[in-house]
């Protein structure tokens, strides 16, 4: 009877488990397309932890891909890691010169640091200006006057290029690199240029199916707040066309 249950554990243990075969940690046996294959579909699922624990290994299997860089360090700018993020876009970098996308996430998180350093220094101005004479209020007072009437100024034909690219964008989608638009409409929200990616979601409504769109917005926009809004105009967008046909 002993021997007979040590025989049936043995063979337990030896049969292929295939319903966890995604969550295994790479044993170095996989190909390189199938850890691309298998992190994509941890990333998709939203369990990034997992992901960042599978990446982990497949990249000390294959050191010397920059797509599984990149795929690392975007998992780590969506927690917030922008260290360990920029690290990875930049050995990403190194393998391959050519690299747009990894560039472009450089310089996404370069701005991203740049506006976060920006609000802490604006808070701490607001406590020194609690405590500064009335004369240095009327100073800051004038130079931000001047700054922000030269952005007046600027902004018509910055918003006219945007408007111009936006709608670009929408109507090429189809053949268009998605994480760049990704890119593109989180930096406008940055900069409040909501004109602009308003515009690009109305070309969008009107020309890609819904679901796509859905697709779009859940795998190119990283940052909650943005996905936020761009859902919020893509509903009022949907709804808006969808009582104009019916009308």
């Amino acid at each position: 009877m002993i021997d007979r249950i040590i025989l049936l554990s043995v063979i337990f243990f030896m049969l292929p488990n295939t319903s966890f075969s995604i969550e295994r940690v790479v044993d170095c046996k996989d190909s390189y397309s199938t850890t691309v294959v298998t992190s994509d579909r941890l990333i998709d699922a939203g369990d990034n932890i997992k992901a960042l624990s599978y990446l982990n290994s497949a990249i000390f299997c294959y050191p010397n891909r920059d797509i599984l860089l990149m795929r690392r360090g975007r998992i780590y700018y969506k927690l917030s890691d922008l260290v360990n993020s920029e690290k990875d876009f930049m050995e990403a970098l190194k393998l391959n010169i050519d690299n747009d996308t990894a560039f472009a996430f450089t310089e996404k998180i370069r701005l991203r640091k740049t506006h976060m350093e920006t609000e802490e220094s604006q808070r701490l101005s607001s406590v020194i200006e609690s405590v500064v004479v009335e004369g240095f209020f009327t100073i800051v007072a004038i130079a931000f006057g001047f700054a922000f009437g030269s952005l007046i100024k600027l902004r018509p034909v910055e918003q006219r290029l945007g408007l111009r690219k936006a709608n670009k964008l929408s109507n090429s989608f189809e053949r268009e690199d998605h994480m760049e638009i990704g890119l593109f409409l989180e930096r406008q929200l940055s900069n409040l240029n909501y004109i602009i990616v308003d515009s690009f979601m109305v070309g969008l409504c009107k020309s890609i199916p819904y679901s796509e769109i859905e697709s779009f917005l859940n795998r190119n926009i990283y940052n909650d707040d943005n996905r936020t809004v761009l859902y919020k105009m893509f509903d009022n967008h949907k709804e808006v066309i969808t009582t104009d046909n019916l009308e």
